[in-house]
């Protein structure tokens, strides 16, 4: 009776966790470059790049100061942020709602190979709502998103980075 018990209990978890397996799923953050890349340089505005060394170490990747000894290199460029509005508020006329859109183009290059990457983009888009009455609180809403959105770009650069480099 036990054993009919444990088994019932554990075939399913076991099923599970081979379907994770078997489909690739990897925990978020994980980074998994190619063996032969051990140092990276980095040429990226300040808040991103700190960003993008941080996701590197955490995957046992080294950062380099220099181009000619990192195995790899990205280089980032143009990053901007726009904002618009998107919804207004009927009884004041004010704005009430923005989009704010993250943008920067990127290219990544092996010691061993001219271009990994060339000419890439990353893109994020996300809205908030401006509260008048916390003029303060909503500013540093903004601020908070800001950060936020580079982090998240930072890890969507690392998958395709991964990506890349594996082929």
């Amino acid at each position: 009776m036990k054993r009919a018990r444990k088994f019932i209990v554990f075939t399913p978890l076991l099923a599970a966790a081979l379907l994770l397996a078997a489909c690739g799923f990897k925990l978020r953050g994980v980074l998994d470059l190619p063996e032969d890349i051990r140092a990276v340089h980095v040429a990226a505005p300040t808040q991103l790049r700190d960003d993008i060394l941080a996701l590197l170490e955490s995957g046992g990747v080294r950062a380099s100061t220099s181009i000619a000894e990192a195995d790899a290199s990205i280089t980032v460029s143009s990053e901007r942020f726009s904002r618009r509005v998107l919804s207004v508020d009927p009884a004041s006329g004010k704005e009430r709602e923005f989009e704010l859109a993250y943008t920067f183009d990127y290219r990544v290059s092996r010691s061993d190979s001219p271009t990994a990457i060339e000419n890439g983009t990353v893109n994020l888009l996300r809205s908030y709502v401006f509260d008048p009455e916390a003029v303060i609180g909503s500013s540093r809403e903004e601020d908070l998103l800001r950060d936020e959105m580079r982090r998240d770009a930072a890890r969507q650069l690392m998958r395709r980075i991964e990506v890349a480099l594996k082929r």
